[in-house]
């Protein structure tokens, strides 16, 4: 069984590789976590400046960029983001594609630059190690892999509320 570490250093090609493999694990370091976690500090220590606006937390998307967004409703505006996405078109991604975006979208967010909570990264990191078993159970199969990360986060809102709101 492959184990590719995530240590905050860039993934050789054959890491890359090892992870679209059924049964690679991942290993994540104590700095990808620090890196996660300090990241989610700054997050809602910026989120407590009064006034203070964040594209697509505070605001809206798009045109909509200078629309603030009430407190009481920013977890309704991410879920709206998701719904919006929630379609997909052409042909189904392979499993091992799949494995190394998932992979590699853990991995990015230990670069400590996204506000993402560690619990988020932690369920998506227990989708990766769990990769085969939740794919039988997908009620969308035909919904491509952005599709269903975002439906994830859906369903991560409702049942760990997001602390924005």
């Amino acid at each position: 069984m492959a184990v590719v570490e995530f240590n905050c250093r860039p993934l050789a090609l054959s890491d890359l590789y090892a992870l679209g493999k059924e049964g690679t694990e991942i290993r994540i370091s104590s700095e990808f976590f620090e890196n996660v976690e300090q990241s989610r500090a700054a997050l809602e220590g910026l989120l407590e400046k009064e006034g203070a606006r964040y594209y697509g937390i505070n605001t809206g998307f798009g045109s909509l960029y200078t629309t603030e967004i009430a407190k009481e409703d920013r977890i309704k505006l991410q879920e709206n983001l998701v719904k919006s996405h929630a379609c997909g078109t052409g042909n189904l991604l392979g499993e091992r594609e799949v494995r190394c975006m998932l992979g590699l979208k853990i991995l990015s967010f230990g670069w400590g630059f996204s506000g993402i909570r560690r619990e988020v990264v932690e369920r998506l990191l227990d989708a990766f190690l769990n990769f085969c078993r939740i794919l039988r159970n997908l009620v969308f199969r035909d919904v491509r892999f952005y599709c269903c990360l975002r439906l994830f986060y859906y369903f991560h809102l409702r049942i760990f509320p997001c602390s924005l709101s």
